[in-house]
């Protein structure tokens, strides 16, 4: 299995795998609240991705992609 743990140099196996992504579900973190419910107190909000783009303006997002632009382009990031 290609791990990122991998390749940064951490030793691990697929049951610590499994269970960091177990620990790290939405529903957990937030507290049992299902993803698309909002919270806008909680640091976990909506659990929905690309729920950014109601979130930031069209001239917001034209600066975060063009300051990102490498990353993105890196991470396959298509906006």
């Amino acid at each position: 299995m290609p791990s990122v743990f991998a390749f940064i140099g951490v030793p691990t196996d697929r049951a610590e795998v499994e269970r960091v992504i177990d620990e790290n579900q939405f529903d957990k973190l937030a507290r049992g609240r299902e993803a698309g419910k909002e919270d806008r107190t909680s640091f976990f909000r909506k659990g929905v991705s690309g729920d950014y783009k109601n979130h930031l303006t069209p001239e917001i997002w034209k600066e975060v992609t063009q300051e990102a632009h490498e990353v993105m382009r890196q991470l396959l990031y298509e906006p």
